[in-house]
């Protein structure tokens, strides 16, 4: 189990930036590319917006992790397709990692690991 986690966890570090990191990382270019020698203050709001944010997938204010997969679980049969994950852009970028027994459904046990964030962007533990 814990390898598994492991797994899931190095195999989200490696993703892409969402696309909202994309755009705004496309947006900054034409401002880095006026200046060559970017001052201190520069630097550090690029990191800022950049890859450095907290990913993961959204939940309401307060919602649990059962209540998260319930609500994506339309059908209620105890694990999310890729039908189902579709509600969720975040969920289906790390679908295929986190479906750990690659059955193409995502059971409660390995949703445990999926990284959830609340409206302000913090992880929810």
């Amino acid at each position: 189990m814990k390898l598994t986690l492991i797994a899931a966890a190095a195999a989200f570090a490696l993703l892409p930036p969402s696309p909202a990191a994309a755009q705004q990382q496309t947006q900054q270019q034409p401002q880095q590319q006026q200046s060559q020698n970017p001052t201190a203050d520069q630097k550090a709001g690029s990191a800022a917006s950049g890859g450095s944010a907290t990913r993961g997938v959204p939940v309401q204010q307060n919602q649990t992790r059962k209540q998260k997969f319930q609500s994506l679980d339309k059908n209620g049969d105890g694990k999310i397709s890729r039908e189902e994950a579709q509600d969720s852009p975040e969920l289906m970028v790390i679908f295929v990692p986190t479906d750990s027994n690659s059955d193409g459904e995502i059971s409660v046990v390995e949703f445990e690991v999926v990284p959830l964030v609340q409206p302000d962007g913090t992880a929810v533990k």
